[in-house]
């Protein structure tokens, strides 16, 4: 299983810029989350030692790297082995909303299909999947983009990007409020999955938005 780094990017909404203030995951919602390498094993490349524990997420990858470079609406990455590679830029927070771009590069030699969402998972800091709901299109908010899935076919170098937003909110004392230290990503095409570290949280909403695959831009 992949751990991969981050690097900031710009979130597109419509023809315009989403404006969330680049506040880190920890940011509005009642303080500070607590760090997810903080609360977990480093593992060789100095990340969360991730195994996650749910379904078909249980066989480790190999680890890949991630440079990236910022780009409007995702970030490009450099393709350090084959096959497809997940990278997600760092969040953008402001008044309890948080959102985030997961991008798919194919670093392929072969055609990649990419059809409708993400499949995801939410990671606790052992690597156990939370029980947070992964919603199909976006309604935390009227600001992002939303397009209508499709069928996409990635060369190699390719890139599609899905963008992932939820709010930070506890309004019910009673439930206890949910915070992940990573996601996990299944790419398309039989390839395991792939970890993101970083810190999702959804508060006691127990939600998390996604939009479909999209092309860049």
């Amino acid at each position: 299983m992949a751990i991969t780094r981050k690097a900031t990017a710009v979130l597109t909404a419509g023809a315009g810029v989403l404006a969330l203030t680049a506040c880190g995951a920890s940011a509005g919602g009642g303080g500070a989350a607590p760090s997810a390498s903080a609360a977990a094993p480093t593992g060789p490349g100095g990340g969360i030692d991730v195994r996650v524990h749910a379904d078909r997420l249980t066989t480790p990858t190999p680890r890949a790297g991630a440079g990236a470079t910022p780009a409007p609406g995702a970030r490009a990455a450099a393709c350090t082995a084959p096959g497809p590679l997940i990278t997600a830029s760092d969040v953008d927070a402001a008044m309890g909303l948080r959102a985030l771009t997961v991008t798919l590069t194919n670093c392929g030699t072969s055609p990649l299909t990419v059809r409708g969402y993400p499949d995801l998972r939410v990671l606790d800091a052992a690597g156990d999947a939370l029980r947070v709901t992964v919603h199909h299109g976006i309604t935390v908010t009227t600001g992002l983009t939303d397009p209508p899935p499709a069928t996409l076919t990635l060369r190699h170098g390719d890139r599609a990007v899905a963008i992932l937003a939820w709010r930070n909110t506890v309004t019910d004392a009673t439930v206890t409020a949910t915070t992940g230290a990573a996601f996990a990503v299944t790419p398309p095409g039989g390839f395991g999955p792939q970890v993101v570290q970083e810190t999702v949280d959804v508060g006691n909403t127990g939600r998390l938005d996604t939009t479909s695959w999209h092309r860049p831009g």
